[in-house]
């Protein structure tokens, strides 16, 4: 009898039409509506932590210390000019010969001195003489001249109290200059100015050894090689000017 009814309910079941479950079918986007990039972020700048300013970079270049040594240069220094032309003057009974540079640098000297005392009229031996024994081959070239201190003013006073401010313009003007005193050179020899050009292209042998030589004025001395040890300059060492460095000249001291 249940073979029956399961025959029965076959034969019903292939009779009903049910309807097929549909296919879902994917939707497509087309590309352009895809974007190319990522969206860009905006990003919120966050304030720097408080500190102290960046200390500012200087706006000059320091000089070298390889190509220059710090001085002090004195007001007034000048270059002389390159003038070496011989110039005879009358010094009332005997002439006296220097080059246009040392005269030059002697007038510089008296504008710098604005004194009583006439430094180009005072000469008591100038260059280019070799008949002075005592002053040891210094005259025999340019650039040497000796000053007489002992004129006397209207007042009756010697210019010996004039000294300092003498040696300081002189050696203002390019002159290496010291006061000689009495028996400075020999016996009985007397008180004057003994001044040699620095730079001077004619200078005698003896004379440039004055400047840089053991006994020299760039070094701190008083020039005369006869002394052992040499002396201290009494004017207190070498007046620096930018146009003797740039000639290679330097405080040896």
């Amino acid at each position: 009898m249940r073979a029956v009814w399961l025959l029965l309910l076959a034969v019903l079941l292939a009779g009903c039409n049910f309807p097929a479950a549909p296919v879902i079918a994917p939707t497509l986007i087309p590309t352009a509506a895809l974007p190319t990039t990522a969206p860009t972020r905006t990003a919120t700048p966050v304030p720097p932590p408080t500190a102290a300013p960046p200390t500012a970079a200087p706006t000059s270049t320091p000089t070298s210390t390889a190509t220059s040594t710090p001085f002090d240069e004195p007001a007034g220094c000048w270059r002389p000019p390159d003038d070496y032309t011989r110039v005879s003057i009358d010094m009332g009974g005997w002439v006296a010969v220097l080059n246009a540079r040392t005269l030059a640098m002697l007038r510089h000297a008296q504008t710098l001195y604005d004194g009583p005392v006439d430094f180009v009229g005072a000469i008591t031996q100038g260059s280019y003489n070799d008949t002075v024994e005592a002053s040891f081959g210094t005259h025999s070239g340019g650039g040497a001249v000796d000053i007489s201190v002992l004129g006397r003013t209207g007042a009756g006073n010697w210019y010996v109290h004039d000294t300092a401010p003498m040696i300081a313009a002189l050696r203002t003007a390019g002159f290496a200059a010291w006061v000689r005193q009495p028996n400075d050179l020999y016996e009985g020899s007397p008180i004057h100015i003994h001044a040699v050009a620095v730079g001077d292209a004619e200078l005698s042998e003896a004379a440039a050894l004055q400047l840089t030589g053991p006994a020299g004025y760039f070094r701190g001395l008083d020039g005369l090689p006869y002394y052992d040890p040499p002396r201290p300059d009494a004017h207190g060492g070498p007046a620096l000017c930018r146009w003797m460095v740039e000639m290679g000249y330097q405080d040896l001291r």
